[in-house]
């Protein structure tokens, strides 16, 4: 499977600085094509939040370029699947330990979200921390990512309901980021790659003052041919949320599938 893919990311209209960093991989390994996408939103209320989120890109880059040529190369075809979720899990509990080790000699907290997503060949795996999201967008539309939060926790345990989950106080109240958890506990999941589906990575600030439904219809997989129309797409949606109000840092991150022939 291969991909077209663009994305738009802003400091969004209040902040100078621009906290969230994305990360886009291409490869190829004998007939098997790769591409990796990450988005991480460097948390706005703690100290260096752009630092935390830069070193998770580069940590992820490296583990692409790498470890994943490695695995892809010395292991059977079955030990694959098991081999990447071990892999990408102690990436991220790796990266935890040394963004909190460099906080504390600094005397800072620091810490980032991760939302990222491998397709390899007609497979993508997902890891993910956080409130960054991933959506599967094609006849239908789908969150793959849980939200890390604690309004998702009161979601799920039936003390709130999902429309005052999206206007309560509490909603940017992480239960676990990378670098600033003791503990991280990454969701992993693996499927199969829509033939043209659209797939999207965004961190928060993109879908606060956005609908799923206007998602969905700008991101019709059947209307996008170039990754220009990705980009265009991806910049309007980032400017009406700001219209809109949208106060945080903004990114989108959309790649379409496609098989050639």
């Amino acid at each position: 499977m291969e991909f077209i893919h663009s994305f738009c990311s802003h400091p969004g209209a209040v902040k100078e600085k621009n906290q969230d960093s994305l990360l886009i991989e291409r490869g190829r390994i004998g007939e098997t094509s790769f591409y990796l996408y990450v988005v991480c939103d460097g948390m706005g209320g703690l100290d260096k939040g752009e630092v935390a989120s830069a070193e998770l890109i580069r940590a992820f880059s490296e583990w692409f370029r790498e470890e994943l040529t490695q695995i892809w190369q010395e292991k059977p075809y079955q030990y694959r699947d098991g081999a990447i979720e071990v892999s990408l899990k102690q990436l991220l509990e790796r990266e935890n330990r040394k963004i909190a080790a460099y906080g504390r000699a600094r005397g800072i907290h620091m810490g980032s979200t991760v939302s990222a997503f491998l397709s390899a060949g007609d497979y993508y795996y997902i890891v993910h921390i956080g409130d960054s999201r991933i959506y599967e967008i094609g006849g239908g539309f789908s969150q793959l990512t849980d939200d890390h939060t604690l309004v998702a926790r009161e979601v799920q345990e039936g003390r709130l309901g999902p429309r005052e989950a999206e206007t309560d106080s509490r909603r940017n109240v992480l239960l676990q980021c990378v670098g600033a958890s003791e503990v991280i506990e990454p969701q992993f999941r693996m499927g199969s790659v829509g033939t043209d589906t659209v797939y999207l990575l965004c961190s928060d600030g993109f879908r606060h003052t956005l609908t799923e439904e206007e998602i969905f219809q700008c991101f019709q997989p059947g209307r996008i041919t170039t990754a220009q129309q990705i980009g265009d797409i991806c910049r309007e949606l980032t400017q009406l949320a700001m219209d809109r109000g949208e106060e945080d840092n903004i990114t989108v991150l959309a790649a379409r599938s496609y098989r050639e022939g």
